[in-house]
Formats: C-alpha cells, sequence, structure tokens
C-alpha cells in the first residue's frame, strides 16, 4: 500500500525536489529558501501513514520540507512572492525568511481527501493580496469518471480521474486563506500592469453552457471599470500583457506574437528562438524592452529520489537555459552557464525588473543541488563572464545591418546592410512597441552591400514623431535589428 501511495505520489508532485543547501556556483545567485528554515516544523505526530499522500498534514508536511521546486510569483508591490508546491501554494516575504504554507489543493470526494496538484499559479493581484492560480475539477454531471482504491481495511491509497476535467480559476487570499471562484472553463489568468484589465484563456470542456460559449481557445478580456468583456483570437495557452498594456504577446510554435488588447490583427513578432525550447515561460521586462524565456540543448530523463528512496516524481525534457531577448536590438543572451546536466527554468521578474527568480535544476540526480535561486538581472554583468555567459550569436558575420546614420536624425536617415547570398529579404521599421511603422524593403535581393534611404514617414506617408525607433532586417530564419532615433 505504501508503494502505490508514493505511486500516486509521483504523478501530481512533478516540482516537488529536494532543495537542501549544497555549494553551487555564486554566480547563480543565491537561494530563496533560506538554510535556516525547519524542514521539520509541518511533521505531523506519529509514524508515516500507507496512504500519507491522501492525507492532509502528512502532504502539507512534504510540500514544505521539500519546498523550492516549482513556479515562483513575485506580487505587484514587491513584498511577496508565492511558491508553487507538489499540492498547494506557499508565500514568503520578499526580504527573506521562512515560507508559510498558503493552500493545499486537494478535493473531498465520498468522504475521501483525494489530492489534487494545482495546474499552475497565473498572478497576482493588482494590490498583492491574492494568488490567482489553475486547478483541474471533479465534475461527474460534466464527465468526470472518479475510480477509488480502497483495501478491505477501507483504506484509500490511490484514486484516478479520468475522461473530464474542468479547468478553473482560483483566487486565494494571502492573509486569510479564504479561496474563491474566478472563472470555470477558464486558465492562465493576467491582469494589466495598470489593473484595468482581467485576461483568461477560454478552455471548454463538454455540456458547458456558459457566458463563455462560442469562444473556446480565446482570450477573454474583461474591463474591471465596466465589466465589459470582449474576446482575442489569439489560440495559445500562455500570455502576458505588454509592458504599456496595449498588447498581449502571447505564445504560437516556438514563436511569438502580439495582439491589441482591444482587439484587432494579430501580428507575429520576429524572434529568433534559441535551442529547442519555446516561449511557454516566456515573461516580459518592465521596461518592454527585454522578453526572458527558456531554450533546450539535448534530452534528458530521470526520476526524482528524495533520501529515503522514495520517487518523487518524473521528469523528461531538455536541459533548458535561460535567454533573453531585446526587442529593439535583437541582442539574444543566455544569462547563466549552463553546462549539462543544469536545467534553468521557472524565471519570472521583480516588479522593478532588477531581479529574477528562477528554478535551478540537476538532471543527473543531484538533488540536493535543485532549488530555486534570486539573483540581480543585469545584462552587462551577465556578459562579464566572458566564455561562460555570452551574447548567442543569431546571425552569421557575413549577414550585417549598421548602425543608421545619421544618428540621431532629423527627418532622414540611411539604413546599410549586407546579405550573403542571393535572396528574399525584409527590411522594416518599428516602434519600441513592437508595432511596423514602415516596410523599406520586401523582395528578392543581391548578394553584397545595400543601402536604404528612411525618409521618416509611415506606410501612410505621414511623418511620425520624435523617439526611439527599430530597424530591422531579415532573411531567411536570420534576424538583426538596430535602434535609431528621430529628433524633431
Amino acid at each position: 500500500m505504501k508503494t502505490t501511495a508514493i505511486a500516486l505520489f509521483c504523478i501530481i508532485s512533478l516540482f516537488a525536489s529536494i532543495c537542501f543547501a549544497e555549494d553551487v556556483d555564486p554566480i547563480y545567485g543565491t537561494r530563496l529558501i533560506p538554510d535556516s528554515y525547519d524542514r521539520e516544523q509541518y511533521k505531523p505526530d506519529g509514524e508515516l501513514p500507507a496512504n500519507w499522500a491522501n492525507n492532509p498534514e502528512w502532504r502539507i508536511y512534504h510540500d514544505m520540507k521539500y519546498i523550492g521546486g516549482g513556479e515562483s510569483l513575485w506580487s505587484p508591490d514587491g513584498n511577496w512572492i508565492a511558491i508553487e508546491l507538489g499540492g498547494g501554494i506557499a508565500i514568503m516575504s520578499s526580504d527573506g525568511g521562512d515560507p508559510r504554507h498558503l493552500y493545499d489543493s486537494y478535493e473531498v470526494y465520498d468522504g475521501y481527501y483525494l489530492t489534487r496538484s494545482i495546474a499552475a499559479m497565473s498572478c497576482f493581484s493588482p494590490d498583492s493580496k491574492e494568488v490567482y492560480f489553475e486547478r483541474r475539477m471533479i465534475n461527474e454531471s460534466r464527465g468526470s469518471v472518479v475510480q477509488l482504491k480502497i483495501n478491505e481495511d477501507g483504506i484509500m491509497h490511490g484514486h484516478s480521474v479520468s475522461n473530464v476535467i474542468i479547468p478553473t480559476i482560483f483566487a486565494v487570499n494571502i492573509e486569510t486563506g479564504a479561496v474563491r471562484t474566478v472563472a470555470t472553463d477558464a486558465e492562465c489568468a493576467r491582469f494589466s500592469h495598470d489593473g484595468r484589465y482581467f485576461a483568461y484563456r477560454v478552455d471548454i470542456k463538454p455540456k458547458y453552457a456558459g457566458p463563455d460559449e462560442g469562444h473556446d481557445n480565446e482570450i477573454a478580456v474583461v474591463n474591471l471599470a465596466t465589466g465589459q468583456k470582449h474576446y482575442l483570437n489569439a489560440r495559445t495557452r500562455h500570455f502576458q500583457f505588454s509592458h504599456d498594456d496595449s498588447y498581449i504577446l502571447y505564445e504560437g510554435t516556438c514563436s511569438l506574437h502580439r495582439i491589441p488588447v482591444s482587439g484587432g490583427i494579430s501580428e507575429e513578432i520576429p524572434v529568433q528562438i534559441e535551442g529547442s525550447g519555446s516561449f511557454r515561460d516566456f515573461k516580459t521586462h518592465p521596461d518592454g524592452e527585454w522578453i526572458m524565456y527558456r531554450g533546450g540543448g539535448g534530452p534528458r530523463s530521470r526520476y526524482w529520489i528524495d533520501e529515503n528512496g522514495y520517487k518523487l516524481g518524473y521528469s523528461s525534457s531538455d536541459i533548458d537555459k535561460l535567454f533573453t531577448y531585446n526587442l529593439v536590438t535583437g541582442e539574444s543572451l543566455a544569462l547563466f552557464p549552463v553546462p549539462p546536466p543544469v536545467n534553468l527554468s521557472w524565471a519570472t521578474f521583480s516588479p522593478d525588473g532588477s531581479e529574477i527568480i528562477y528554478y535551478y535544476r540537476n538532471s543527473e540526480g543531484q538533488i540536493e543541488d535543485n532549488g530555486m535561486f534570486r539573483t540581480d538581472f543585469d545584462t552587462s554583468v551577465a556578459m562579464k563572464y566572458s566564455g561562460a555567459v555570452s551574447v548567442e550569436t543569431i546571425v552569421p558575420e557575413d549577414f550585417a545591418l549598421n548602425t543608421p546614420y545619421p544618428n540621431p536624425f532629423n527627418p532622414t536617415t540611411t539604413i546599410e546592410f549586407t546579405l550573403p547570398s542571393a535572396g528574399f529579404a525584409e527590411l522594416s521599421v518599428y516602434n519600441v512597441s513592437g508595432q511596423k511603422i514602415r516596410e523599406l524593403v520586401s523582395s528578392d535581393m543581391d548578394p553584397g552591400s545595400h543601402s536604404i534611404l528612411w525618409d521618416g514617414n509611415n506606410e501612410s506617408g505621414e511623418a511620425v514623431s520624435s523617439g526611439v525607433y527599430i530597424s530591422q532586417l531579415t532573411t531567411g530564419n536570420k534576424m538583426i535589428a538596430r535602434r535609431m532615433t528621430l529628433m524633431k
């Protein structure tokens, strides 16, 4: 029975890896969970029961003992950090100190406690008082099928849920622990930075009859001042508001797109992704210039084992690195050296963009190294680790885009570029929000050097206002960009 209970726990606790403090290269920052944290403080009295994974007190003890192996969120006011557990959420002060248990993700079915992991943490509320998260809920009237595994003594040692589980967004108050349902058939909750909009992805399951009917897989956007709701045709599972709240940025298939919050036509943002990763965990920096994401570099498969030989979870993924991409310059930067078997993932920015928190994992089973780390976000500092952390070259040397001259300019500037071979090329001008202002070249071109004059007008022939603009050259799967400033 004990083995069966542990096997059940493996399925629902992929994120629960041990994070006892060990020596890790200091360039990765400092551990989020302090060494002084008492990992036994939540331990119940008595012996470990056979069905411990479905026992509330023992489950919380296990989550809080192995805290530090999941995603994290930083509150908008900068005071709190929420941490995802195998079966719930913990909260801690951003100034340090011990984390405390906040929420246990369980359901009571037929009198039995069913451990149910949260699907993901989504965001804090704008006032930093609640943490929004996603769960997959049992609803037999809509097709959920539950099977309990109960022995002759009436003790449940496992359960399964199949067919239909309902994605649901909840919010938990960080002070009182009170939980409320926000939206059903919904996932990926987000607030705009100014708190004006609340958005989520519609994910409708069978036998649904609700306010979002007919909008499956779209993004619902609610104006919190007026209560009005509209939908964006952006098929995605992961999205973020832009830094100025004018757009929603969302993940495609190894691509990044944006669509106006008010509605309109979606367009792809020309970002060259590194490795074999995706933009699933991408975050936007408060200044609007940088996005942070993870890219892969080689498959690994591992079971995670604790000091008692308990199997904690299973991982089959790439060796992940953390990258940042500058939407203004086109620069792609690997933040840390990542020699195999180190994986870095689930990174998030502090509200002011000066720091990041991320998850460090050793794929070779060195789980004593694993944990959440905190460090400064400073690309100039990161680049000083020559040979270890470096700018990832995304274009060959003979593919070049020179800095426009004059720069600053008024009203015209010359843009020179070099192509290594004949082929289709596009040269366009964007504003700092990523909106295309003018397409200067879009045709097949000969190899060699080329020169184009931009007259400071948009596609309609109207003069653009003073400000920073980006010239961007794209050909094949290569892209490079340069900044230029119009001063009138």
